[in-house]
């Protein structure tokens, strides 16, 4: 893959808009002269300057450039007013948003004026393993699209696709991050059908698949279906066991009533104690849950936004009472905030003791 021939202005230098300013550069698809970006933040443009990239504090300034294509990345809930303040200086522009859940439609509202892309990046595109969906808005040109993907194909691969085919992907790939980070231990196992592609083509999910397995963790996202009913503990039907492990020990020769008294009493509270455990187990599960869709939500939640505000509100009141006491001592890092992921590696903690 040759070098891009084209200047690229990023608007946000944040953990994505960081990532893909400098993997251009550090890929070699572009000369740190072609590449520019802004925040307001000064600590986030420190490792774009050490490579050379060109770096501002005002996306106005950046834009007197005049740059051939802009990536907004920014998050959803302030891109509004991000490119508001600009939106004369991108006319004519090719614009590529990668803010997740803002729709083509919402963005060429926005930008009517505009030549409109809009992508879906994943976290590996800072180590040049990403895997990249584009989608072209109403306006905008062969050129435009071939430049988006020229561009996010230094960073990994960058495949085409319908705007409901792009949804289908965050909807795929979130279902499964969700399942693979909460289920439980392979013995506890988790019901339910294997992770769909969400109507990609077979070829493109195939390549996105390969992709990100070879970037991300290597735990399976495949449930395991059989496991022992819940107070069932004597190992007949785990993963592991045979037959023989299931056979009954010889009843010792002891009178009706002490061998009720002595055996079926302990084996019936054993049972109970098992059973709690596991109705306990499953609450903790569904509170891990409640905090990683309150995550998902936190993107997507813009002002004036009816029902998505009201659902993230309502799961707030439930998970920031836990959350918070990990808030208290850890700080944002990359601009992140990891509370909630600690939180949910606490709660699994205590579901390895209790269960």
């Amino acid at each position: 893959m040759g070098k891009i021939n084209f200047t690229v202005a990023v608007i946000g230098a944040g953990a994505m808009g960081g990532a893909i300013a400098s993997g251009l550069v550090t890929s070699g698809a572009a000369d740190a002269l072609h590449v520019m970006a802004c925040n307001p933040s000064p600590q986030k443009l420190v490792p774009l300057d050490e490579k050379g990239v060109a770096t501002f504090a005002e996306a106005s300034q950046m834009l007197e450039q005049d740059p051939d294509v802009v990536v907004v990345a920014v998050k959803p809930q302030v891109l509004p007013a991000v490119v508001g303040e600009v939106a004369e200086q991108l006319a004519g522009r090719t614009v590529i948003s990668i803010a997740a859940g803002v729709s083509l439609q919402t963005l060429e509202g926005l930008l009517p004026k505009s030549r409109v892309v809009r992508a879906m990046p994943n976290l590996p595109v800072q180590v040049l393993s990403g895997a990249t969906a584009v989608c072209p808005g109403t306006t905008a040109s062969e050129e435009d699209v071939s430049r988006a993907v020229e561009l996010f194909s230094a960073l990994g691969v960058a495949k085409v696709m319908r705007e409901d085919q792009l949804d289908a992907r965050a909807r795929s790939w979130a279902a499964v991050r969700v399942r693979g980070a909460l289920r439980g231990r392979a013995r506890q196992g988790w019901r339910g059908a294997r992770p769909s592609c969400g109507g990609l083509p077979r070829d493109g999910a195939r390549d996105h698949a390969r992709r990100v397995s070879s970037s991300s963790s290597r735990a399976s996202t495949r449930a395991p279906t059989g496991r022992s009913p819940p107070g069932r503990h004597d190992g007949c039907g785990a993963e592991g066991h045979g037959p023989s492990s299931c056979r009954a020990p010889t009843p010792r020769r002891t009178p009706p009533s002490r061998a009720r008294a002595s055996s079926r009493t302990p084996s019936y509270s054993k049972g109970r104690l098992l059973q709690i455990a596991y109705v306990i187990n499953r609450l903790l599960n569904f509170y891990e849950i409640l905090i990683f869709v309150q995550c998902i939500l936190s993107w997507f939640v813009q002002s004036g936004n009816g029902f998505v505000a009201d659902l993230y509100g309502a799961l707030s009141t439930i998970v920031d009472p836990f959350v918070n006491l990990f808030r208290r001592f850890i700080p944002p890092v990359a601009g992140m905030d990891w509370s909630p992921f600690v939180a949910i590696l606490v709660l699994q903690l205590i579901q390895q003791l209790i269960w």
